[in-house]
């Protein structure tokens, strides 16, 4: 019986390789006749969604997935089904109301990012598809959300910010980053970012990026819990703000106010000040300023903050395509109540992206959406408390396996992770992953992967590091369909302290079945 299933497969593996290289053939000979394509039309082909209209996207991927453990005998198929559908109200540009010149007061009303989007996800049981959580914030219903939202009275060139998401009171200017910064932070895409994402983490950000989990501090004076002693972001905490600002074509500045409560309930006159500003000296070259202050918030925080933050970043164009764009930056805060209450972080390195910064692309084992740059970063932060300072870097790397890649048709990923350099607790954690595209069909690929296992919140380490590695090979017999076959396998190179049992085991072979529109 296992003969015979083994050869059923194998059969069946050997007539989609006949039909793929059939179909290889004609896409082959479609991409000579066609090789001075439209950029716009080979960006839709890759946008990977069913057009609806002219700005409306529904995006469909069902998929099923076999793996056998080697192990333990263990064989079993998981099936998913994901919908999402996003329709654009306003593009990436600002619309709302503007004056054609304010040499009088006058409203200016600035709106950008707004759109509807919905998802549904289904789980497989019983051998049919049922929606899982309907209708609740989990699975996230029908919603208009927007990106930016400000509202000023305007003269000259002063203006009155009466209400804005654009100038939060909090002062964040240095940071570690990565080509996937925008794959770490998927559970703020929803309500920052907003761009695509309509799933959370188990949709998205597959590598579960930082690899090192909370232990990588890439934002060190942030929320106040194990990321510096004193709070510099108060976005979430206070009950409103005014600002008062100068906008000019190289400078511009903004003072705000903000309290932590409305004035029924502000009882001890708790506030919050600062000061954000931005110079565009030369071409290419931003420098942005912010800083903040608390008065009387002693009482309700129990702490009384002062923080700044200064940032410079500047763009070097190599080719028509080619960016560099190195940075620095450096965050201050303390309790000027309680002095021995300070932190610093610095931060620096350099992105180089090789499409161009507003290129974005998404790949199949990292993100499912077009929010990934295609380029290298390297990024390092030194982070500064009393009687403790430690570094801590990040590389990233990402290229897409296509006929525009540095290399043609290479394509890879890299993340690699140090978190506290030199100290006894210092982690690393690699992973990597290289592919070639073989006539448009074909991407065998190669992943190896090493890690520190952290605990379920993603906080701890159990003192086990492993070195996982996957080969496989993802191609394409038919248009939409995918099929990806492939062999997986953990050893365990270092074991906590008293722990015992087997260093590894036989590993896992597996393919999954996808269709996606």
């Amino acid at each position: 019986m296992k003969r015979r299933i083994a050869l059923l497969i194998a059969t069946f593996l050997i007539h989609l390789a006949v039909c793929s290289l059939a179909f290889a053939q004609e896409i082959e000979e479609e991409v000579e006749a066609n090789d001075v394509a439209e950029e716009s039309e080979e960006l839709d082909s890759s946008s990977g969604g069913l057009k609806l209209g002219n700005t409306a996207r529904m995006g469909i991927e069902v998929g099923t997935e076999f793996v056998w453990d080697i192990e333990n005998k263990s064989v079993g198929l998981e099936s998913n089904v994901g919908i999402e559908f996003y329709l654009p109200l306003f593009s990436a540009g600002e619309y709302g109301y503007r004056q054609s010149n304010y040499m009088q007061p006058g409203v200016r009303l600035v709106l950008k990012d707004m759109r509807f989007q919905w998802l549904e996800a289904y789980y497989a049981k019983g051998g049919n598809f049922k929606a899982d959580t309907v209708n609740t914030w989990m699975n996230r219903p029908l919603v208009l959300s927007y990106g930016e939202l400000t509202a000023d009275v305007v003269w000259r060139n002063f203006f009155l910010q009466v209400a804005g998401t654009t100038n939060p009171m909090e002062a964040n200017r240095a940071s570690l980053v990565s080509i996937f910064d925008e794959v770490m932070d998927t559970d703020d895409r929803w309500y920052l970012k907003k761009q695509y994402a309509l799933y959370s983490k188990t949709r998205y950000n597959k590598l579960d990026l930082p690899l090192l989990g909370e232990r990588l501090t890439r934002d060190y004076l942030g929320d106040g819990e194990d990321m510096g002693t004193i709070k510099t972001d108060y976005k979430d905490d206070i009950s409103g703000q005014l600002g008062i600002g100068v906008e000019f074509s190289k400078f511009t500045a903004l003072a705000k106010a903000a309290s932590l409560f409305n004035g029924r309930d502000n009882d001890n006159n708790a506030w919050y000040f600062g000061l954000d500003a931005s110079a565009y000296p030369v071409e290419e070259m931003s420098i942005d300023f912010s800083g903040l202050v608390g008065v009387n918030t002693d009482k309700d925080t129990k702490e009384s903050p002062a923080a700044l933050g200064l940032s410079v970043d500047y763009k070097i164009p190599l080719t028509d395509k080619m960016v560099l764009k190195p940075f620095a930056g450096v965050d201050m805060s303390i309790d000027y109540d309680d002095t021995d209450k300070r932190n610093m972080e610095i931060g620096f390195g350099t992105y180089l992206y090789f499409r161009g910064e507003d290129f974005m692309a998404k790949h199949r084992d990292v993100d499912y959406d077009e929010i990934i740059p295609v380029g290298v970063s390297v990024s390092a932060n030194v982070c500064m408390s009393p009687g403790d300072t430690w570094t801590n870097i990040v590389i990233s790397a990402f290229e897409l396996a296509d006929r525009k890649a540095l290399i043609p048709n290479l394509g890879y990923f890299l993340e690699v992770e140090f978190a506290r350099i030199g100290k006894n607790n210092m982690k690393t954690a690699v992973q990597a992953q290289i592919e070639y595209l073989i006539k448009g069909i074909f991407l065998p690929y190669i992943n190896v992967k090493y890690y520190p296992e952290m605990s379920e919140n993603k906080r701890y380490f159990t003192g086990d590091t492993y070195l996982e590695g996957k080969i496989g090979v993802y191609f394409t017999p038919m248009q939409l369909f995918s099929l990806d076959l492939w062999y997986s396998n953990a050893v365990l190179v270092e074991k906590a302290k008293g722990a015992s049992g087997n260093d590894t085991g036989k590993g896992t072979l597996g393919f999954s079945c996808v269709i996606r529109l």
